[in-house]
């Protein structure tokens, strides 16, 4: 007889894949890829990492919500009722989006250059920009899946 051995958090995860706790779907830097934008120049690795650290942070915001759901006797976020386009549901669409902008805010803003020109300055005026608009994608879409209002606020 033979046994397999399959991780906490599901099968083996293959190239640029992430390793997520049980109740979430699956992430990848391919399907990231086709979310979000990433820079061609970075190098896969740092993706990937990028990509974890932003799963954990969604996930630590998402803790709360995920116990209830699992309380309520769903296993996976997909289980949870929600409205379905194509074959894939609301919240996991949010979810992926909150957690791939999320990366792409931590990827914009490491790659910042430094540069003293006013061309230098405003390139990293623009990815500031870029990155924290994708930070507000990312807070709009955990609020939804946890049932939040969302607003924005600006300073003036």
């Amino acid at each position: 007889m033979n046994t397999i051995m399959i991780p906490a958090g599901g099968p083996a995860a293959g190239p640029g894949a992430v390793t997520n706790l049980p109740f979430f779907p699956p992430l990848s830097v391919e399907d990231m890829g086709k979310v979000v934008r990433v820079p061609p120049y970075l190098a896969p690795d740092v993706v990937q990492s990028d990509l974890h650290l932003a799963m954990i942070r969604v996930n630590r915001e998402l803790a709360t919500y995920a116990a209830t759901q699992k309380d309520a006797g769903h296993a996976e976020l997909a289980d949870v009722d929600q409205e379905t386009y194509g074959d894939t549901g609301e919240l996991v669409t949010l979810y992926r989006s909150a957690v791939y902008h999320t990366a792409k805010a931590y990827l914009l803003e490491k790659t910042v250059d430094t540069d003293l020109t006013n061309d230098g300055a405003d390139n990293a005026d623009t990815a500031e920009d870029a990155a924290q608009d994708s930070y507000r994608i990312a807070r709009q879409a955990i609020a939804a899946i946890s049932g939040r209002d969302s607003g924005n606020v600006e300073l003036i």
